[in-house]
């Protein structure tokens, strides 16, 4: 393997990394999408898998979210990727990595492997990651799941905290009569709820 990775170095087709001893990239993507594509696609799942046993056997292993979440995203292995993928998003909106933050959620929401719960819980922080971003329709299209499942439950104070971000949205994407009649409901909401928290937040956006 040194003899290969030597010869391969010496004809510029890989990279080794200064930084840390036995790591190598490919100099030149395309080197890297030639190679992969002479794979069977039965053959890379197989491998993707492998590379993600292998990164988690390692010490912190588990903690390489994003490489994780990759690699068993590539392997069609959904179920472990879409717990590896909500933690990849959950890291990257630390980091305020709003948009890498929406992908990885978009991910773990494609991969249908949660409860309902799991899924609401997922569009809201695909929606305030997008939110970030300043993507309002995609804030729209999120928040649509988490209002539908908390007026069902009839979780009151949950239902208003969406509705305030809901309005927010359609304000912002210039639909202002329904941002007002979704603040009326909020506001009607709170104050039957008792929360004075939410009952200032709603006045403040009405007002």
């Amino acid at each position: 393997l040194e003899a290969f990775l030597r010869l391969a170095v010496d004809e510029h087709f890989l990279i080794e990394d200064a930084n840390e001893a036995g790591w190598f990239a490919f100099r030149h993507a395309l080197t890297r999408d030639t190679i992969v594509s002479g794979i069977l696609a039965i053959h890379t799942r197989a491998l993707h898998v492998s590379i993600a046993q292998a990164i988690e056997s390692e010490p912190g292993g588990d903690a390489r979210v994003v490489e994780l979440s990759d690699h068993y995203w590539r392997a069609a292995c959904f179920a472990e990727c879409a717990a590896y993928a909500e933690k990849a998003g959950d890291l990257a909106k630390a980091r305020h990595a709003y948009a890498e933050a929406a992908d990885q959620y978009e991910r773990a929401l494609a991969c249908s492997v949660a409860g309902e719960s799991g899924r609401v819980a997922l569009h809201e922080k695909a929606a305030s990651a997008y939110a970030s971003l300043g993507g309002a329709q995609k804030v729209l299209e999120h928040l649509d799941v988490p209002v539908a499942y908390y007026t069902a439950a009839d979780e009151t104070a949950r239902l208003v905290e969406i509705c305030l971000d809901l309005a927010l949205a359609y304000r912002r994407t210039a639909q202002t009569e329904r941002a007002f009649a979704v603040l009326r409901q909020a506001s009607q909401l709170s104050k039957s709820s008792g929360n004075e928290r939410l009952v200032l937040k709603s006045a403040a956006q009405l007002a």
